[in-house]
């Protein structure tokens, strides 16, 4: 629910890697294993995704 709220008001959210949030999974109830991103606009989003993925 909260990724819909977020998309609907303008926010960007995806996995760590600019994918869409893999939500109802049927192997897990977790939506975390990549990693979730909600920011405000595409540059923070891009900019919090960059440092999340520095030590891969």
């Amino acid at each position: 629910a909260t990724a819909c709220l977020f998309e609907e008001a303008g926010a960007v959210v995806s996995d760590v890697y600019g994918q869409p949030l893999d939500l109802n999974r049927p192997d897990s109830t977790f939506m975390n294993h990549r990693g979730a991103v909600y920011a405000t606009d595409e540059n923070l989003a891009n900019r919090i995704r960059e440092i999340l993925t520095q030590s891969e």
